[in-house]
C-alpha cells in the first residue's frame, strides 16, 4: 500500500513540473482499480478544486483507463464522466472554493 501512495505521490507531482522543451501536457489516464481518493487527488490537481469528499465513497474502487492522451482540463471531465458512471458527482458549494463529491442520486 506504501509502494501505491508513493507512485501515486510521484505522478501527481509531475503534474506540478514546468513546461518543458518537448514535453506535453498530455495526460494519459492509467488508473486501473483505483481508490477513489486518489482519483479525487488527481482531479484537486488538475482543476485547483478542493473536493468535499462523501463518506459512502470511502475506500470504493473505480478504473480509469483511457488509450489516448488528452490534454488536464479533458482529463478532469474524463473523471467526471467516470464518477457519474460509478454513481457519484462533483458538485459546487456555496463556497466557489469548495466543491463536494456525493451520490448522483443526491445532486439531482
Amino acid at each position: 500500500m506504501r509502494i501505491f501512495r508513493v507512485c501515486t505521490f510521484l505522478l501527481l507531482s509531475l503534474l506540478h513540473l514546468p513546461a518543458q522543451q518537448g514535453r506535453s501536457d498530455a495526460i494519459k489516464m492509467q488508473f486501473p482499480d483505483t481508490e477513489i481518493e486518489t482519483i479525487l487527488r488527481l482531479y484537486e490537481t488538475l482543476t485547483d478544486r478542493s473536493i468535499i469528499q462523501d463518506p459512502k465513497s470511502k475506500g470504493q474502487l473505480i478504473s480509469l483507463v483511457s488509450s489516448a492522451e488528452m490534454p488536464p482540463n479533458e482529463a478532469a471531465e474524463y473523471i467526471e464522466i467516470s464518477l457519474l458512471q460509478h454513481g457519484f458527482a462533483i458538485v459546487p458549494t456555496q463556497n466557489p472554493k469548495y466543491w463536494k463529491l456525493v451520490s448522483s442520486v443526491d445532486a439531482n
